[in-house]
């Protein structure tokens, strides 16, 4: 199907279909299987109480998944599968919807897990000049519509009500489902990397800079390990005298350009798609903006910030929140001070610690059952 038919019919057929109640419609980017989607389309698959199916336009990622999980796979470049999404009466989406259309809404269930925290500005509140009109219009299309925009704590309500144009009686503190991984997840760091023997892991997962965030600022892409007096050999002498393991995580469309060796270890999305799968074995989390470490706060375990561009990350993307108050861990500005305080984090359990504990109570004040809930919420709905 070329791509102005797609457009055409993803906008028209929901129009003249009727949604059923027993198909459910996955998607994040329509590209990708991670996140908050896939933690809840894998729970809804073992109810086998729906039809469920997840949106992937990859071919070789779609075959791949059908290998894996069965026929639960569809695209929106095919004419019968927008006829399969428009009948569907629940869209879950932690990103876009399915089909850019206004048909059909108010017979369906609309309902967003979104896929993090938002420390920073998201939705509408992360756009300007062009790019906010269309965020605007897009929004525009659904946000009256939805039936449920689920969040980790009550003081994130006023947020999400502002990026996403929604009322705030459909925000509900339902959870992440993703965050269940940190309590059930059987998959262990070296079923996806050569590990050797370690006493510590550390993952290092910072955010993606290069001309995402808005149409104004195309940042560089991330620096890992941006200090002046930055030395791998040096590093990996501390790694390896105490047996520490630090396992890099670019954003998938980053080439990693520090040197893979024994002890430092690329990570990256195409190694392990889904880090949820395997977080709870990491010791420290090393970042600067990702929403991970809120995922990983509520373990306890503890987190190191490097925001080496925080003033013009702040200019040009934006913070919901102030970065030290909500950011339990130390900002160290050179490699002696990193060591020094990766040190104090992997083997004193009190540094931080309160800090910690007070900033999960704020951004999540729940943690487990994630999927239940909202698998409850979509069941009671579709009664």
């Amino acid at each position: 199907m070329s791509k102005i038919l797609k457009i055409i019919a993803g906008f028209f057929v929901p129009l003249f279909i009727k949604p059923e109640n027993n198909i459910i419609i996955f998607t994040f980017d329509r590209d990708s299987f991670k996140f908050n989607t896939k933690a809840l389309f894998e729970y809804a698959l073992d109810k086998q109480q729906y039809k469920v199916k997840y949106i992937i336009n990859n071919d070789i990622l779609r075959n791949e998944l059908k290998n894996e999980y069965g026929d639960h796979f569809i695209t929106t470049n095919s004419y019968r599968d927008i006829k399969i999404i428009s009948s569907a009466r629940c869209w879950i989406t932690d990103g876009g919807f399915p089909l850019k259309t206004p048909f059909n809404h108010k017979n369906r269930l609309l309902i967003n897990l979104w896929h993090g925290i938002p420390l920073k500005k998201v939705g509408l509140q992360g756009y300007s000049g062009f790019g906010w009109l269309r965020v605007y219009l897009t929004l525009k299309m659904f946000s009256k519509n939805y039936s449920l925009f689920s969040s980790t704590s009550e003081n994130l309500k006023s947020i999400y009500k502002d990026s996403f144009l929604i009322d705030e009686s459909i925000i509900k503190t339902l959870g992440q489902p993703r965050n269940d991984y940190l309590f059930n997840s059987s998959k262990k760091i070296e079923d996806f990397i050569d590990a050797g023997i370690y006493n510590k892991v550390i993952l290092y997962a910072p955010t993606w800079r290069s001309g995402i965030y808005g149409d104004d600022w195309e940042g560089e892409d991330t620096k890992f390990f941006p200090f002046n007096d930055f030395e791998q050999k040096k590093l990996e002498q501390y790694l390896e005298y105490n047996q520490i393991l630090l396992c890099l995580r670019p954003h998938h469309l980053q080439k990693l350009e520090i040197e893979n060796s024994k002890w430092i270890k690329d990570f990256s999305s195409d190694i392990c798609n889904e880090v949820m799968d395997v977080i709870n074995q990491f010791d420290l989390v090393i970042t600067d903006y990702s929403s991970i470490y809120f995922d990983f706060l509520i373990l306890n375990k503890p987190v190191l910030f490097l925001p080496y561009d925080l003033e013009e990350y702040i200019n040009n993307v934006g913070l919901n929140f102030n970065f030290d108050k909500v950011t339990p861990g130390p900002k160290p500005k050179n490699q002696v001070e990193f060591i020094e305080e990766i040190n104090k984090l992997l083997f004193d359990n009190e540094y931080y610690n309160e800090e910690r504990i007070e900033v999960n109570k704020y951004f999540n004040q729940v943690s487990s059952g994630n999927c239940k809930r909202i698998y409850d919420f979509i069941e009671k709905e579709l009664i």
